[in-house]
């Protein structure tokens, strides 16, 4: 899902539960969570992207909320930014989740908001 703000991840839990009848997930990174702790009754589970070990904790535990056939909203590109920029860098490790869970179905999400005439 795209990142332009920090309320795309509810967007995406509303979506999963009210559309589509699913659990919905979402990391976040550990500091920011650290923060926003109220988050975490929404599906939010920290990630720290700065050490291998917590990294390989994401994976991990990402892989079995797949799994469990649960609706993990990821941010690919690991930080809010806007729409528009490119080229979009994502961040490694979202082919090793989609390579590890057979049957999984990724679905691209785009979000743009628009506020009367500003972006």
């Amino acid at each position: 899902m795209s990142h332009a703000s920090w309320w795309d991840v509810l967007v995406g839990y509303l979506l999963a539960r009210r559309v589509i009848g699913v659990e919905s997930y979402a990391p976040m990174d550990e500091a920011q969570l650290a923060r926003y702790r109220i988050l975490t009754r929404r599906g939010v589970y920290s990630v720290d992207r700065g050490s291998l070990a917590g990294i390989r904790e994401f994976l991990c535990y990402t892989t079995g909320l797949l799994r469990d056939g649960g609706a993990p909203w990821i941010s690919p590109q690991g930080e809010i930014a806007p729409h528009w920029r490119r080229p979009v860098r994502f961040q490694p490790g979202l082919g090793h989740l989609v390579h590890h869970v057979l049957g999984v179905a990724v679905v691209p999400v785009a979000v743009t908001y628009e506020f009367l005439e500003e972006p």
